[in-house]
């Protein structure tokens, strides 16, 4: 996966209060190649969703980015007038909330929203964006997809709500489908049905996935990469088999501590001490040393940078990873 769809460069997104200035996305770097499924992870209030209205242009206000750079195909995204990237994004980046409730339209039939997302991004007749419409429908798996077009959302059930959005999403044909949070208010099963709809989609469309959630155990079957975000900064990515056995950032061990074990063994849950920092008052030092079971004196002064772990693809933003810094590393 060398060829990069998506490259972000030290993007920071920043909102005005009656305090001050926040900043709750800061200096977040990363990549995603075509194909590639990709988690965003972390608890509410650390900054994932609005990194991903910042990359299609849909920071509300009072917000604004600050700084930073969002390449896709090459051109950057925050150069581009509202009009450019307006017809880019819904066509070549789509994006699912998690509440198909508030996304859908209840007057509307499902057919005709599906239709019209077609007709606001390409010029073809209303008969073609409906017989497109049915195909997507039967591509995610939604049973019955011709007796559906004609229904309204209050009929469907929440995880046929979603499956619909995602039809919508990809209606278009987009390159790069990012999903906020898609299985939060759905059973275990139909969380499953969900995953592994997202995993064929990027198997058979190439399509690539940035799956947003503040569950880590969702992601095993179908991610193959993990970003892991706290209070506005990425402090960990790696391989997802990589994270999950050899975590080297105090704040993952904390999240993959406080789920059931992924293997079904019964085990006592660890929840992480505390509360993501207020943005008005960050700490100082490294964001997470209030919580940090792990914390050296260093941590309390000085901001770790996002290092490679011993030249690999793992990246950890943590003291205990410089020998330099800390010798004895995580063998306390």
């Amino acid at each position: 996966m060398s060829q990069k769809l998506l490259q972000v460069h030290h993007l920071t997104a920043v909102f005005s209060t009656d305090n001050g200035v926040i900043y709750p996305v800061r200096d977040v770097s990363f990549d995603i190649a075509p194909g590639e499924t990709v988690a965003l992870v972390g608890e509410s209030g650390s900054g994932k969703s609005l990194t991903a209205l910042s990359l299609l242009g849909l920071v509300p206000s009072p917000g604004r980015i600050s700084g930073g750079r969002v390449f896709f195909e090459g051109q950057d995204l925050l150069l581009l007038s509202k009009r450019a990237l307006r017809t880019i994004r819904g066509n070549e980046m789509s994006i699912v909330f998690q509440d198909p409730e508030a996304s859908l339209n209840p007057v509307r039939r499902i057919g005709d929203q599906i239709a019209e997302a077609i007709l606001v991004h390409a010029d073809i007749e209303l008969e073609v964006a409906e017989l497109r419409a049915l195909e997507m429908l039967r591509q995610v798996g939604l049973p019955s997809p011709e007796e559906r077009l004609a229904e309204y959302p209050f009929q469907l059930s929440g995880g046929m709500q979603q499956r619909v959005l995602i039809a919508m999403a990809l209606v278009t044909r987009p390159k790069l489908l990012i999903a906020d949070e898609p299985t939060t208010n759905l059973d275990p099963v139909m969380r499953v049905q969900l995953l592994a709809l997202f995993g064929a989609l990027a198997r058979d469309l190439g399509l690539a996935v940035m799956l947003i959630t503040h569950d880590l155990s969702v992601i095993p079957s179908v991610v193959d990469r993990v970003m892991v975000m706290y209070a506005g900064e990425i402090v960990e990515v790696a391989p997802t088999e990589t994270l999950l056995a050899t975590s080297r950032h105090p704040y993952t061990l904390g999240l993959l501590g406080s789920i059931p074990n992924l293997d079904g063994t019964v085990v006592p849950l660890e929840p992480i001490p505390g509360q993501v920092p207020n943005l008005e008052d960050l700490p100082t030092g490294c964001v997470f040393h209030p919580r940090c079971a792990f914390c050296q004196p260093i941590c309390h002064t000085e901001h770790p940078n996002l290092e490679q772990v011993a030249g690999t693809a793992h990246m950890a933003r943590c003291w205990l990873n410089d020998p330099d810094v800390c010798p004895n590393g995580w063998d306390r």
